[in-house]
């Protein structure tokens, strides 16, 4: 699959297939859009950008994901009818490899997205848009979510990622570890450089450390979440709105999310509210405390409001 399957458009509501073009009902159009709009008319795509109906919360992710997903298999058809491929094969389910812990301290929170994500994939909506789609547009008949246990480690999902590769998938699905997105980024840059008929990409939806989409952005990555600077910007003018907390004690997970957490909490607290004063900063071990008493005490010494 070359960079013209590569396409892929965020915040959508519904598309509708036809036999030329596809068009998709956008919520709203991002700044962004023009050029968007552009390419993809290069590629025989339509972008209708107009307000539709809300969408939930976890829907509304869940719905980004799916397009990112099969959106490229679709504008990839003229690539596959050039091979010869029948229609039957065209039509196989398209596999998406979800790489995150489903064992350990955190298997409760990979159980829990991987459950939303099988559950959006089967909603009467996205079947009906399947099953309606012109056999010549190479759309797969379902979206199959193939697990990968993770471990809660960053060096385990690496493994999982060859073998998801080894198996044929090429479209990874992770969230949980913002450590092991860095690295799934990194490693399928680097496959993708050594094997460019074989791309894969990289769905991102939760790890939010912003170095995904700064300093270490990838175009094979895609997050659909607000990463940690985004969160908190809002956090902090909620507390300047506030104007209650001014004694604010900082803890988090010590990891690539929790120090980003820290870092951009120092910044900001000190750019919008200079008044605020930081009594204390923890950064406690990843999935291993059970009893944070102890640090319940420290921020009551430290006086925190």
């Amino acid at each position: 699959m070359g960079d013209n399957a590569r396409l892929v458009i965020l915040h959508w509501v519904q598309f509708v297939f036809s036999s030329k073009s596809f068009s998709l009902m956008a919520r709203h159009a991002r700044p962004g859009m023009a050029a968007t709009t552009r390419l993809a008319a290069g590629h025989g795509i339509t972008i209708v950008a107009q307000r539709a109906r809300p969408l939930s919360g976890a829907s509304k992710w869940l719905a980004g994901v799916l397009l990112a997903a099969v959106l490229p298999v679709a504008v990839g058809q003229a690539a596959a009818q050039a091979t010869g491929m029948t229609a039957a094969t065209r039509a196989a389910p398209l596999r998406i490899a979800f790489i995150d812990p489903l064992s350990g301290p955190f298997a409760n929170t990979g159980e829990s997205a991987l459950k939303h994500f099988r559950a959006a994939f089967e909603r009467d909506e996205v079947l009906r848009i399947l099953a309606r789609a012109p056999a010549k547009t190479g759309m797969p008949s379902r979206i199959e979510i193939v697990p990968f246990d993770s471990k809660s480690s960053a060096q385990e999902a690496l493994v999982q990622l060859r073998a998801a590769i080894d198996q044929g998938i090429r479209f990874v699905l992770q969230g949980q570890s913002s450590a092991a997105a860095l690295a799934l980024s990194d490693a399928i840059d680097k496959h993708n450089a050594r094997n460019p008929a074989q791309t894969v990409l990289f769905l991102n939806y939760a790890a939010l450390d912003p170095e995904l989409t700064n300093a270490k952005c990838s175009f094979w990555h895609f997050r659909f979440d607000a990463p940690v600077d985004m969160r908190m910007e809002a956090l902090v003018e909620a507390i300047v709105r506030d104007g209650g907390a001014k004694n604010i004690y900082l803890i988090g997970q010590d990891y690539s999310f929790g120090r980003s957490v820290a870092e951009h909490a120092r910044r900001m607290l000190g750019r919008k509210f200079p008044d605020a004063r930081i009594v204390g900063d923890d950064l406690h071990p990843l999935g291993t405390v059970r009893d944070f008493a102890p640090y319940i005490a420290k921020i009551k010494a430290a006086g925190a409001d």
